[in-house]
This record gives C-alpha cells, sequence and structure tokens, in this order.
C-alpha cells in the first residue's frame, strides 16, 4: 500500500484520524486501517484488488451524516460479496452483489425486529452492513474495541513514490467528446 507507522501514537480511536490514515492490529489478527471519507484511493478497486491478492480483505466505508455504508469482501483479487445501505434516500432498502455470508439473514432478521418493536426507529439498517464487517473483524466503528485498543493506533504516513500519491487512472475523453478516443 505504501504505508508506514509513524511516530505519532493514539491511545483511542480519534473521531477523524489525523492526518491521513491510522492503524491498528488487534487480536482478531485484522490490520484495521482507517482513512477520511468514502472516496478516499486507499479504498479504490484497483488498490483493494491488487492487495487481495495476498491477503482476504474486508472494506467498510461510512458516511454517517447521510446513513451511507458500504461493506466489502475481497479474496484472490476477486470481490465476492458487497452490501450497502443508503438511509437518507431509502431506508429500508439495502444493494447487494456476489453471496453474501449466511450470517447477513440474522442480521437483517435482527433489523426487522428492531424496527417493529422501537416505537422510534433507528437506521437498524445500516447497523446490518457494519455488524457484517464485524463477522470477519470483530471491529465496529462505534463499539468498545477492547481487541485493538491495547498498542495504541498508529498515524501511517505515505511513503514516498506510494500509489496512494497517484491519482486513479481517468479517461481522458471528456464525456461531452463522445467523438475522440
Amino acid at each position: 500500500l505504501g504505508l508506514e507507522p509513524g511516530d505519532e501514537k493514539y491511545d483511542f480511536l480519534p473521531a477523524r484520524p489525523a492526518p491521513s490514515y491510522t492503524d491498528q492490529m488487534g487480536k482478531s489478527h485484522w490490520h484495521i486501517i482507517i482513512a477520511l471519507g468514502c472516496d478516499d484511493r486507499l479504498i479504490s478497486t484497483d488498490l483493494i484488488e491488487e492487495l487481495s491478492a495476498h491477503a482476504d480483505v474486508i472494506t467498510c466505508s461510512i458516511e454517517e451524516h447521510v446513513m451511507f455504508v458500504e461493506a466489502s469482501y475481497w479474496k484472490r483479487r476477486q470481490q465476492v460479496w458487497k452490501l450497502s445501505h443508503q438511509g437518507d434516500t431509502d431506508p429500508d432498502g439495502m444493494e447487494s452483489e456476489g453471496e453474501l455470508p449466511a450470517k447477513y439473514k440474522e442480521h437483517l432478521s435482527w433489523a426487522r425486529r428492531m424496527l417493529d418493536q422501537d416505537p422510534d426507529p433507528a437506521d437498524y439498517m445500516f447497523e446490518v452492513v457494519t455488524r457484517l464487517a464485524k463477522e470477519y473483524t470483530g471491529f465496529k466503528h462505534d463499539e468498545n474495541l477492547e481487541l485493538y485498543d491495547e498498542e495504541g493506533y498508529s498515524v501511517l504516513k505515505i511513503q514516498a513514490r506510494s500509489r496512494l500519491q497517484q491519482k486513479p487512472h481517468r479517461n481522458k475523453r471528456r464525456w461531452w467528446a463522445f467523438w475522440r478516443n
């Protein structure tokens, strides 16, 4: 990835990691790398695909201000599944790709029960996605982080010439220049 530990550490997970990435490897043996924003280069398809050639990868992108959440599981350069929810536009909706794990149905049943029982319901569908990612990693962004807080969180720095410094490849042709290749 082109990241290396810096000198700075946090004893806790900061609300907004600074300056760019933080890392922790907990008792679950998953590296948790936290970036700012769902559009970070770190979670681009090409980087995740490459990383998954060497290890299983779980992504989980969260933008709580619009109740957006998306998680995916990658193995051997292939996306095995992806699940997303956009609560501000479709409070009960889920979009999925691939074969979701069996635990998905359990989490979905829980969310539906909660929606039926709660007189002032929260966005329980959002929780379905984050709980599914937690099934693999033991990590959930808003829960007790006892698996991950013993060592603290290292602020990572981008190595010189890292792919994270590169801009994603974009087609040079403008959308309106349909006559160019």
